[in-house]
């Protein structure tokens, strides 16, 4: 994941889309697991590492988007089923209406 030219904002942006793919993950998780990648950057580079390598080795050390995702379905196993539920229901709700316009 990690570009010599890409910055810590760069990269945290790219991590963040990655975990857009997973089911588990609601806009408030995203944002507490960006907060302690950004809070980890930060003491890294504060020890003395280069910005690109501090984000690289901060989203290293959370674990694989899988991984993470993995870890919220054991909190929660129904979450994943909810979401797609209400996605089911939003898109045949949405659909005829937009057939009409």
């Amino acid at each position: 994941m990690s570009h010599p030219q890409a910055t810590s904002a760069q990269e945290i942006a790219a991590w963040r889309r990655s975990l857009l793919a997973h089911d588990e993950f609601l806009r408030d998780d995203l944002d507490e697991l960006e907060a302690h990648v950004r809070t980890a950057v930060e003491a890294q580079i504060a020890e003395g590492l280069p910005e690109s390598e501090a984000a690289a080795y901060a989203i290293r050390d959370l674990g694989t988007p899988a991984d993470i995702a993995a870890e919220y379905a054991k909190i929660d196993p129904n979450r994943v089923w909810r979401r797609r539920l209400r996605r089911m229901l939003a898109g045949a709700l949405i659909g005829p209406v937009a057939v009409l316009v």
